[in-house]
């Protein structure tokens, strides 16, 4: 996907199975968005439980420009995520991520970002839920180069668990060769706060429709940036099926 200086344009890129049987995607994504394009890349991946994906993005960010990237991971047994974003000049980029894993799925996410014009803006965020055997890794890198003063980059990760037997691996990290820099990151990783059960479940909730609750929340900030509404309203109404 090339972005033209001053361009802007949406993308939605879907992966599904229409039967049970036992299927694979491999997408590799190339990304260069020239000075001062804008853009909302969308991935949804909406395969069945006995299927593979693996998913592959190199994204450069020139100067000026701005692009969001919004991952849904809803689906499949074995799926592995690898992202590397590089920023020049006042460039401006987001990855943001929901992933449901349940039964035996293996989910794997690396995101590499990396500041390397002044005054960049690197934003990752990552809201998940793990139910039954499912189990998560986790490696979330901002990179701050030397030269890239005024500079900012933040990391978030969320993980609900739903059992005792899921698994959840998390590294944050933040590396810096400049001074003149603000980053962030946080990872917090355990099951739905007990106050905010309580609060729900007072009001005459069950325990699974509050937890239900709690999760869509969780995840509603990250749909909200999806610029297409019926897109939005087709993930939710997948994601309340899934949990």
């Amino acid at each position: 996907i090339v972005y033209e200086e001053d361009s802007s344009c949406d993308f939605i890129i879907t992966v599904l199975s229409k039967d049970d049987d036992i299927h694979f995607s491999h997408l590799k994504e190339l990304v260069t968005s020239s000075k001062n394009a804008c853009g909302n890349i969308t991935f949804i991946n909406f395969l069945n439980k006995n299927s593979s994906s693996f998913y592959a993005l190199e994204n450069e960010v020139l100067e000026n420009a701005s692009i969001t990237h919004t991952i849904n991971d809803l689906g499949g047994k074995t799926r592995l995520y690898n992202v590397y974003s590089h920023l020049l000049e006042r460039a401006s980029n987001t990855v943001n991520t929901i992933y449901i894993g349940k039964d035996d799925a293996l989910l794997d996410f690396n995101y590499y970002l990396v500041n390397t014009g002044r005054e960049s803006n690197n934003q990752m965020r990552v809201e998940g839920v793990l139910d039954d055997r499912s189990s998560k890794n986790f490696r979330g890198t901002i990179d701050f180069i030397k030269g890239c003063s005024a500079s900012i980059g933040e990391e978030n990760e969320n993980c609900v668990l739903l059992t005792d037997t899921c698994r959840s691996r998390s590294l944050p990290q933040l590396l810096c060769g400049e001074e003149d820099v603000v980053g962030a990151h946080g990872v917090s990783s355990g099951k739905v706060s007990d106050e905010k059960l309580f609060y729900l479940m007072s009001r005459g909730y069950s325990k699974k429709e509050a937890e239900k609750f709690i999760i869509l929340g969780n995840f509603m900030s990250i749909l909200e940036s999806i610029p297409l509404e019926e897109v939005c309203s087709q993930l939710l109404e997948q994601i309340e099926k899934e949990i």
